[in-house]
């Protein structure tokens, strides 16, 4: 019984440490696969996170890109009557200058170029700059005897105006009208 008690045994320890070895390569396996799948999850995380990121200063672009979009397009209704305002101003008859009436027309036409100013609405410069197609609408040619307005605006028959949108750019809210010199 002794040599079966110790055979069994001897069966029993290889058995054990068999299992053991088996045990330890499917833990090692186990750990590797585990940590296979927190690497995955960990740049999952990090893509989503990017993803959700591009995404929220995506809608927040928008959103300011939206808003100045319907600024433009009130300002669009409001922009004559402040063309009205710098047209008086600019040709005020000599004997209504410093008139407390006139001062108060051009203090109201400075403000609204200061609301302007602050929905970042700005004018389209014109008078002796290069006629641009996006910014000036050209209405007619006029004679110039000097040769370095020729192909230059010469007169702003109507203000043009921009907008910056939220990321810098500009956009027309309206084309300047104007003659360009020949």
């Amino acid at each position: 019984k002794d040599e079966t008690t110790n055979a069994n045994e001897e069966v029993q320890e290889e058995q054990t440490e068999e299992t053991q070895e088996t045990t330890a390569e499917t833990d090692d396996a186990t750990i590797k696969n585990l940590q296979e799948v927190a690497k995955k999850a960990q740049y999952d995380y990090v893509m989503l996170k990017y993803d959700f990121d591009a995404y929220q200063r995506r809608m927040e672009n928008d959103a300011k890109d939206q808003k100045s979009q319907y600024t433009a397009d009130a300002m669009k209704k409001v922009l004559p009557i402040i063309d009205q305002l710098s047209y008086s101003v600019d040709h005020m008859p000599e004997d209504l200058k410093g008139n407390t009436w006139s001062d108060g027309v051009k203090l109201v036409y400075d403000n609204a170029m200061k609301m302007l100013a602050s929905l970042w609405i700005e004018k389209i410069a014109t008078i002796g700059n290069d006629p641009d197609s996006e910014l000036h609408e050209p209405l007619s040619v006029e004679e110039v005897s000097e040769e370095s307005l020729k192909g230059k605006i010469v007169k702003e028959y109507e203000a043009g105006y921009t907008i910056r949108n939220s990321d810098g750019s500009k956009r027309v809210i309206k084309a300047a009208k104007v003659i360009v010199g020949q």
